[in-house]
């Protein structure tokens, strides 16, 4: 088995809650190399709790200290998720956080933030709603940011209206 897919397999065992950090160490130390610190960051963040959550959020948006392609696999970790009620303390911080992101990070880091840790797996009409009352209080200058909202409210309204076709 390759490294590639044992890290992937790590990563699964995690978000299910089967494995945790020991075995992430465990798997760090046998591929220290920039991959697998990346694939690291990446199963760290999707630690099923709580306390993992805020440690990711805090890293990634907060401290904002990671570069692009450890927040990359951070971001994703952070939305791998099977329970989503371990996302939804991060709904609204998010839209507070935004736009001291956009203003104080490289283009690069904003947009993997403001798409990647948009809360598209809430799929509700709150989601909608708050990211409307989001897209309102924009200046107009904010045209990349509003495209990137925009591009990440459209996926929840079309998910929403396939979730209704599907019972209707």
């Amino acid at each position: 088995m390759d490294q590639d897919l044992r890290w992937e397999l790590l990563a699964s065992l995690v978000t299910g809650g089967r494995c945790g950090q020991e075995s992430i160490d465990e798997e760090l130390g046998r591929d220290n190399t920039a991959n697998g610190q990346n694939a690291a960051a990446l199963a760290k963040a999707a630690i099923p709790t709580a306390e993992a959550k805020a440690a990711a959020w805090e890293s990634i948006v907060v401290k904002g200290e990671l570069s692009n392609a450890l927040q990359a696999s951070a971001v994703a970790g952070f939305t791998r998720v099977l329970d989503t009620e371990l996302l939804e303390p991060y709904a609204e911080k998010y839209f507070e956080a935004v736009p001291g992101i956009v203003a104080s990070r490289t283009h690069a880091l904003a947009q993997q933030i403001v798409v990647g840790l948009y809360p598209s797996q809430l799929t509700t009409q709150a989601t909608v709603e708050r990211t409307d009352k989001f897209l309102a209080s924009l200046p107009e200058e904010s045209s990349a940011l509003r495209r990137m909202m925009l591009e990440n409210r459209d996926g929840v309204a079309r998910a929403l209206r396939a979730r209704q076709a599907d019972v209707g």
